[in-house]
This record gives C-alpha cells, structure tokens and sequence, in this order.
C-alpha cells in the first residue's frame, strides 16, 4: 500500500490510497490519519480509484476518521469507488456514514 496527500482546494485535503488496505497495512496508514484529524480541513476526500482490496481493518480506520471528523462538522468523501471496495462498502452501508461518489477526481 502507498498514500499521497494532496491539497487541491484551500477547504479540500485529498489522501489516495493505492493497492491494498487491509491489517498488515492499516498501521503505515494511521499517523497520517491522526494528522489529518488534527488539521482539520474542512474537507477530506479519499481517493480509492487505484485500491485493490480492503479488509475490516482499513474499513474501520476509515470509519473512525469520519467518526472523529463527525463532531467537529468536518466532512469526509470517498471517491473512485470500484470493484472489491466499492462491493464492500455497498455491503456495510457505509455510504450512510460518508458521502460517497462513484466518479475518480478530477
């Protein structure tokens, strides 16, 4: 797994996430995670368009920083949504937690 953070608005922080998120992954992960709760943009968009597989692991980091964004009126987005993620995420429902848009960004 490999991560980018990017800015591409003022309001709008991008992390894209690539390969796979699972347990053996997830820990790489979580400083930034942490760093992006403490800044809190007012926007985090996370990129999945180029993630192969996610596992409960990387589910429940990315639930957790919605969940920590939540109170503070900080919104996530989840993007570029496909094959075993997408399937996933529509199985747990998550789209009830986070915005979700299919489309990658631009």
């Amino acid at each position: 797994m490999t991560f980018e953070l990017s800015h591409p608005s003022r309001d709008t922080t991008r992390l894209t996430i690539t390969g796979e998120l699972d347990a053996a992954t997830v820990k790489l992960l979580q400083p930034t995670l942490g760093r992006l709760v403490d800044a809190e943009p007012p926007l985090v968009e996370i990129d999945l368009h180029r993630l192969r597989l996610i596992d409960s692991a990387g589910v429940f980091a990315l639930v957790r920083l919605c969940k920590q964004l939540e109170p503070r009126n900080h919104q996530v987005r989840i993007v570029g949504l496909c094959e075993q993620p997408a399937a996933m995420f529509q199985v747990l429902r998550l789209d009830r937690l986070m915005t979700a848009a299919g489309a990658s960004p631009p």
